[in-house]
């Protein structure tokens, strides 16, 4: 609510679902939830009403690709391979300057440069990197 980092429009991450040979899942739930309806991506929002849930689907998942929320915290405790999108100025366990967290050892950090108002650059570079990782 007081955040002032513009939300991540989905039309945004949407740009990333057309990569060849990687399936996308949902993990949101709430109102955001409808989001990627119409799209390549499948929603689990009905499949993840509490946190063993979430768990049991992210066990099942190569990569989790999020924002600061309780799915990236999770993911991360779980060990499973994470990248978390972060504003210019992040929520102090994410610290600054830095591509990876004392936290969790799986987990790499995508920040948003100030100049990046709907998250384009950012979510190019984990383009970038989805493309090196399956090359």
């Amino acid at each position: 609510k007081n955040d002032p980092t513009p939300p991540i429009a989905w039309k945004h991450f949407a740009a990333l679902t057309g990569s060849d040979g990687i399936d996308f899942f949902s993990l949101q739930v709430g109102p955001r939830a409808a989001d990627c309806e119409g799209s390549e991506v499948v929603s689990l929002k009905g499949q993840v009403n509490d946190v063993a849930a979430t768990a049991a689907v992210i066990g099942q998942l190569d990569l989790v690709i999020t924002v600061d929320t309780a799915v990236a915290h999770l993911a991360g405790a779980l060990g499973k391979s994470t990248w978390v999108l972060l504003p210019s100025v992040p929520d102090w366990r994410w610290q600054l300057h830095r591509t990876d967290t004392p936290w969790y050892s799986q987990v790499k950090l995508y920040r948003r440069d100030a100049g990046d108002v709907e998250w384009a650059k950012t979510l190019d570079r984990i383009r970038q990197d989805l493309a090196k990782r399956l090359a």
